[in-house]
């Protein structure tokens, strides 16, 4: 989802290349089981990952 220019999408890429490359293939594996973002984001922020 973008909105103002892609300012989301832009933050959202930073934050994504700070990430190893094992947790993205975690939560690209993740999303390809039906996991929403949403839900990935919040295991994250209460497991201190």
């Amino acid at each position: 989802m973008k909105y103002f220019g892609g300012k989301k999408l832009i933050k959202e890429k930073a934050i994504l290349e700070e990430l190893d490359t094992e947790w993205m293939q975690l939560i690209l594996e993740a999303l390809e089981l039906g996991l929403k973002k949403e839900e990935i984001r919040e295991f994250l922020t209460n497991h201190n990952c």
